[in-house]
């Protein structure tokens, strides 16, 4: 007898929390869905949340939640939405429509494509939608740099006393031409190749006292990076990233030594570019922002590297109108001591048909990965401070993206005085580079 009145006190319990939650669904389906009808949007969203705070979450409810921030141009949260109600049902050429335009509208090209690759060819052409190609787009790159302080620098005099002989190498200009493409692999892997080449002039000063020295030498460098990076999209808005750059090439150099008559003899030798960097990221994506880790490792000048950059992207309307980053790295350079910290910050707005960003770096950067290692710095120079603004247009009904792009970068050089063949101090100088970029991408 006594089990039988537990057992039929559970049962009441059960009924009436069962009982309890259907009313609830039954009185947030027929508010919303008239809310929904009236095409009151900020009523939806509301309900929908005070909803998900109950617990009460049903299909019909985030399909109107999705509809109702998809109309009030907040296509981050309508994704969030339609990806839930996508979960309950795969078919609903409704939820199909309006999560890709989501997706697409909040910049997560990607999981667009991904999803748009399931289409049948009977929804595309009802929908009007552009089949997904193999081949999304392909890019080129164009990049000249200058140093403002080349002319100043090569009329100053490094000669210290005592000094047995004096060098440094000042970069002069540069140049950078990138060709590249995406593509898929399947429905789930997106991948993106990158060919650059970068040509780098600089002088190189030579001076001592006695013996008389005053030289000037070009030396240049030659570097060639292929650049490669695979993402894959998984469920609930989670990516991975890969990504793996190999640099080579070479750069000439030249050294000073003496007879005893004395005359100088000059020399010239070339080192080998044998460099490389591999990344990892992992992010999710929400209605409001974005949370980011990624970990490089490293080899320049065969000395190893690591990197770890946590990152959060910020979207204040949950659309890509306004969209603001914050970037922390640790770098670990086996070539010397500690963990250096570097900042990085950018914020970028739409303005109707054009885009327009500004980013700060600030720290020691130096045998350096930037952009999960789609830029590899291995110069010598040390970059202590970065600024950079950008536009970008879009041409021929977003067929084609044009951007411009002007960088300021503040570097730190080290002039070597020899008191002897074999022992030297180092002092450092500073100049500034400016930096001009265009680039043209196809979306094809």
């Amino acid at each position: 007898m006594y089990k039988r009145l537990i057992v039929f006190g559970c049962w009441l319990l059960a009924s009436h929390f069962y009982l309890t939650a259907q009313t609830a669904w039954a009185e947030i389906d027929s508010l919303t869905y008239g809310q929904y009808m009236r095409s009151e949007w900020d009523s939806v969203l509301l309900a929908t949340q005070q909803s998900l705070a109950q617990g009460v979450d049903f299909y019909y409810l985030r399909l109107r939640a999705g509809k109702a921030a998809y109309e009030q141009k907040k296509y981050r949260l309508a994704s969030q939405h339609f990806s839930k109600a996508h979960q309950w049902n795969k078919h609903d050429e409704f939820v199909l429509y309006w999560y890709y335009w989501s997706l697409l509208l909040s910049g997560r090209l990607d999981e667009a494509h991904t999803l748009a690759s399931g289409f049948s060819e009977d929804f595309l052409a009802r929908n009007q939608l552009t089949p997904p190609k193999r081949v999304k787009s392909v890019f080129a790159t164009y990049q000249w740099s200058t140093n403002h302080a080349y002319k100043k620098q090569m009329e100053e005099s490094i000669q210290t006393e005592g000094s047995y002989i004096n060098y440094r190498s000042i970069p002069k200009t540069q140049q950078y031409t990138a060709v590249g493409l995406e593509h898929t692999l399947g429905r789930q892997v997106h991948v993106m190749h990158n060919l650059s080449q970068l040509n780098i002039e600089r002088s190189q000063q030579f001076e001592s006292e006695y013996p008389r020295l005053d030289r000037t030498q070009g030396a240049t460098t030659r570097q060639y990076t292929y650049y490669l990076q695979a993402r894959f999209p998984l469920k609930n808005a989670w990516m991975v990233s890969t990504s793996y750059a190999r640099l080579w090439g070479q750069t000439s150099n030249h050294w000073v030594t003496f007879q005893t008559n004395p005359t100088p003899i000059v020399t010239e030798y070339n080192d080998a570019i044998r460099d490389s960097y591999y990344s990892v990221g992992l992010s999710k994506d929400f209605s409001l922002l974005q949370i980011r880790l990624s970990t490089s490792l490293g080899s320049i000048r065969e000395y190893a590297q690591f990197q770890l950059n946590p990152s959060i992207r910020l979207y204040p309307f949950a659309n890509n109108k306004l969209v603001s980053k914050s970037e922390w790295a640790l770098h670990w350079d086996e070539s010397e001591n500690g963990v250096k910290q570097v900042f990085h910050q950018s914020i970028a707005s739409n303005l109707g048909p054009a885009w327009l960003s500004a980013d700060v770096s600030l720290g020691p950067i130096r045998n350096y990965s930037f952009y999960d290692s789609d830029a590899v710095y291995n110069m010598p120079e040390e970059i202590r401070k970065m600024m950079g603004l950008s536009i970008s247009t879009s041409l021929f009904n977003y067929k084609m993206f044009l951007t411009t792009r002007y960088q300021w970068t503040e570097k730190t050089g080290e002039s070597f005085h020899y008191t002897n063949p074999t022992d030297y101090s180092t002092q450092p100088f500073s100049f500034t580079e400016a930096h001009f970029l265009i680039r043209l991408l196809w979306n094809l």
